[in-house]
């Protein structure tokens, strides 16, 4: 089966300009190295920002599922490259406005991840989930 890995972001208020921060973060961080990118994601989690309304979503999915209205589609992979999915990962970490939902998002990538493609998720899990599991548990 031809299944897609996807990850999605939503402003649900409309009023961020979610494509363009999307593509934005996307560039930024896809001038990071892996290592930098795991360093970034470690840092991104315990910090607390402004809140607005956001929802990210995971997939696993052999066909795109109905956009909702202001969704942006950050990672749609068939075969994963690891450097693009910490790129997607780091972003949405980056618009995530509170610690215990950019840990549930983690967590939530690398199950995924372990159904979707175990070599990669052992990667994740050495270079990310792990470290966050053990000190937010």
């Amino acid at each position: 089966m031809n299944n897609y890995f996807i990850i999605t972001w939503t402003d649900i208020d409309l009023e961020n300009g979610a494509e363009e921060l999307i593509a934005s973060l996307l560039k930024i961080y896809s001038s990071f190295t892996e290592k930098e990118l795991v360093i970034q994601a470690k840092k991104l989690i315990p910090m607390d920002d402004q809140n607005f309304a956001q929802r990210n979503n995971l997939y696993i999915s052999n066909e795109l599922l109905p956009m909702s209205p202001g969704e942006v589609i950050v990672f749609k992979e068939q075969s994963i490259n690891y450097h693009k999915l910490l790129v997607a990962v780091v972003s949405i970490l980056d618009l995530i406005t509170e610690e215990t939902e950019r840990v549930k998002f983690i967590m939530g990538v690398g199950r995924y991840l372990e159904v979707f493609d175990k070599n990669i998720f052992g990667k994740f899990k050495s270079d990310i989930a792990e470290d966050v599991y053990y000190s937010y548990k």
